[in-house]
Parts: structure tokens; C-alpha cells; sequence
């Protein structure tokens, strides 16, 4: 009886190794498997998070877009013009400009430019305004034809050359001459 129960405790120790080597190596592979299912939901979070923030930035960018589009069309229809440019920028729908040099004239600047009708009508006595920094020329043109430029020359005294970006030309009044033809 001796060796039976030898033999029987042999096999049930072995059994039992068995079973709990499995069991640390079941156990340990579980712990890994949902060491791995955590990190994958932490980067599921984090990912859908950055998307998320993606999204959002790209809607503020539009936002912005919008609000700084809006700024500059604002701008244009008030005659605000960049002197920077020297492409066409609208004074209002009917008259633009275009910047052709700004340059220092003793102690402020000469402004060479061109008035330009973009309308069919021929206007006479057109008024306008140019205001640079504090400064403000008001300047009659005799006739503007429709679609054609006047050159113009503007000499603003005491503007420093590098305080200015900007100005407005605003249209004051002028007599329509509409064509009978």
C-alpha cells in the first residue's frame, strides 16, 4: 500500500505542478492579453482625443478664415488699401486703385498711384479722399472716363516713411454723365 500511495502522491504532485505551472503560465499569458487590450483602449482614447482635436482645429481655422475674410471685404469696401501692393484695390464698387510707389519725400512721403472707373458711366468733378496716418488730402479729378485709369500723385508731409501700411481712399461725390447714344 505503500508504493500505491507513493506512486498515487508521485502522480498527484505531478498533477498538480502541472496544473499549477499551467496556471502561472495561463495567468501570466491573461495578464499579458489584457495588458494588451488596456494599452490598445488607451490608444483608441488617445486617438479618437487627437482626431477629435483635429477636428476642432480645423473648424477654429475655418472660423478664422472666415472672420479674416470678412475683415479684409469689410476693408475693401471702405476704401482701405495696402501700399504695399501694387495690384487693384477697390476704393468702393465703382473706383479702384492702383498703388505704383511710395517713397520718402523729405520729412513724409510722395504716393504715385492710378484712379481707375471700373464703371460704363463718365463721372466729372469726382471728390475723393486719401488718408495716411493722421493725414488727409482731399483731391477733385476733372473727369474719370469709364474704364480708364488717371494717374495720381499724393505728397504727404510729416508721415514717416516706415509708419505707414495702410490708408483709405474714400469717394466723396462727383456729377454722373450718363451716355445717350
Amino acid at each position: 500500500m505503500n508504493k500505491e500511495t507513493d506512486k498515487k502522491d508521485k502522480t498527484e504532485i505531478k498533477h498538480n505542478s502541472i496544473r499549477r505551472f499551467l496556471n502561472k503560465k495561463t495567468a501570466k499569458k491573461f495578464r499579458n492579453l489584457l495588458a494588451l487590450v488596456l494599452v490598445i483602449f488607451i490608444l483608441d482614447y488617445f486617438y479618437s482625443t487627437i482626431e477629435g482635436m483635429k477636428n476642432e482645429l480645423k473648424d477654429i481655422k475655418k472660423q478664422l478664415d472666415t472672420i479674416n475674410n470678412e475683415r479684409l471685404l469689410e476693408k475693401k469696401n471702405r476704401g482701405i488699401i495696402e501700399l504695399s501692393k501694387e495690384n487693384i484695390q477697390p476704393i468702393d464698387q465703382r473706383f479702384s486703385i492702383i498703388i505704383a510707389g511710395v517713397k520718402k519725400a523729405g520729412s513724409g512721403v510722395n504716393v504715385s498711384s492710378r484712379i481707375i472707373n471700373a464703371t460704363s458711366l463718365l463721372y466729372k468733378n469726382v471728390r475723393f479722399t486719401f488718408k495716411l496716418s493722421s493725414k488727409e488730402l482731399e483731391f477733385t479729378l476733372p473727369e474719370l472716363r469709364p474704364g480708364r485709369a488717371v494717374p495720381m500723385t499724393f505728397r504727404f508731409t510729416d508721415v514717416p516713411l516706415n509708419d505707414i501700411r495702410w490708408g483709405t481712399v474714400t469717394y466723396k461725390s462727383a456729377d454722373i454723365i450718363y451716355s445717350m447714344n
